[in-house]
């Protein structure tokens, strides 16, 4: 008769310490962005230690993947009137936010894990998902409204768009100035826009 397997047991404060945190962290993520993730940050919103914090997420970027995968935060927010004005403050959002220490950390972290964590996969996955509905449906209202003649490639616009806004941030390490959002956008939009 073979031994039987250990039983592991999940201490119950510990996993409603968890989910306060993540809630809070959740709050965090829906206010202020992804960027504005820090231990002492959500450990104030949750009434926790911040030992409790590191115990639990050694670094902020593993809070933040965590946090992530149980949010509904897409990087493009769904908003309404015209799309040009719409898209630049969405972009210049989404720079500030890709400049942060623990935006950085988490993609580096969820890059790393997507090569051997399925789970990983599944979350950059539903990450691009949310990422992409409202930026399609916001080119799809412009379209409709006669703010585009055409329809870009659709596949291609969240790496378009972003893309240089995280190389930017991440591999030169420089502010993205409201120019060079400009230029990005009349790179993926120019030849659509009514002349």
């Amino acid at each position: 008769m073979s031994p039987a397997a250990p039983v592991t047991r999940t201490d119950p404060r510990s996993a409603r310490t968890r989910a306060v945190v993540l809630a809070a962290a959740a709050k965090v993520i829906a206010e202020e962005g992804a960027g504005a993730v820090t231990h002492q940050h959500v450990a104030e919103r949750a009434g926790v230690g911040r030992a409790t914090m590191y115990r639990h997420w050694p670094t902020a970027a593993d809070l933040l993947y965590e946090a992530l995968a149980e949010v509904d935060a897409p990087l493009f927010r769904h908003g309404a009137g015209p799309f040009l004005p719409w898209l630049r403050a969405e972009l210049r959002r989404i720079a500030t936010e890709l400049g942060q220490p623990q935006s950085m950390q988490f993609a580096v972290a969820l890059m790393s894990r997507v090569q051997f964590d399925p789970a990983a996969v599944v979350l950059r996955d539903r990450l691009v998902a949310r990422a992409q509905a409202p930026l399609i449906a916001a080119v799809h209202r412009a379209i409709r409204d006669g703010e585009l003649t055409g329809v870009p490639p659709l596949g291609d616009l969240l790496a378009t768009l972003v893309g240089p806004l995280q190389f930017r941030a991440m591999s030169e390490g420089r502010p993205t100035s409201n120019e060079f959002v400009d230029a990005v956008i009349d790179g993926a939009f120019g030849q659509y826009l009514p002349t």
